[in-house]
């Protein structure tokens, strides 16, 4: 891989970029029949953008915007039943066993988030120095997925006779937009 950075200041103003590029790939006889496959921390983009504005004396604002590549997981392709417990109602042996096409075969939707603060610094209140934070983060509401929840439907042939096993998934994202309030107190 490899890896730029960017910091400027002028003024009030003041930015830091980086963007780091990089691969990462696994390779083991027995899985995925010996190919190379992305490892689970492939992440080939990641680019993080800070940008700071002192607007006013004690005041200062700013925004923090975050991408990167959705990361690789494993998704079965199709799955198929047991003679022994065809509706895995016994519990012991576990859900039913699934196909896999190749080792970290899907990679989840890219992960981006806009955060914005503004910040006034060195308020005086009872002999006491305060800085108070209004943020919002993820401005845009974005629901970016940080984990995926496995679960196997059963389908029926009219017959009775046909049962499929087919793998389902579902994303679990993080909060949605958040405003928050943070109030630092210390001592002059």
């Amino acid at each position: 891989g490899i890896e730029t950075s960017f910091d400027w200041r002028t003024g009030p103003w003041a930015a830091h970029v980086s963007y780091p590029y990089s691969h990462s790939r696994n390779r083991f006889g027995e899985i995925n029949q010996g190919e190379w496959f992305p490892s689970r921390h492939d992440s080939p983009h990641d680019l993080n953008i800070n940008l700071t504005w002192n607007f006013s004396d004690g005041w200062i604002s700013g925004m923090n915007f975050g991408y990167k590549s959705g990361q690789p997981v494993s998704m079965a392709l199709t799955g198929y039943d047991r003679e022994d417990d065809p509706f895995n109602i016994g519990g012991q042996i576990g859900s039913p066993p699934l196909i896999w096409d190749r080792r970290n075969n899907y990679r989840l939707p890219d992960y981006h988030r806009l955060d914005l603060f503004v910040t006034r610094h060195g308020m005086n209140v009872s002999n006491l120095k305060m800085d108070a934070t209004f943020s919002v983060i993820n401005v845009y509401n974005r629901l970016n997925v940080f984990a995926v929840n496995n679960t196997t439907e059963f389908w029926h042939s009219t017959s009775g006779e046909q049962i499929t096993v087919i793998p389902s998934y579902r994303f679990l994202s993080q909060l949605p937009i958040l405003p928050m309030i943070n109030l630092r107190i210390r001592k002059p």
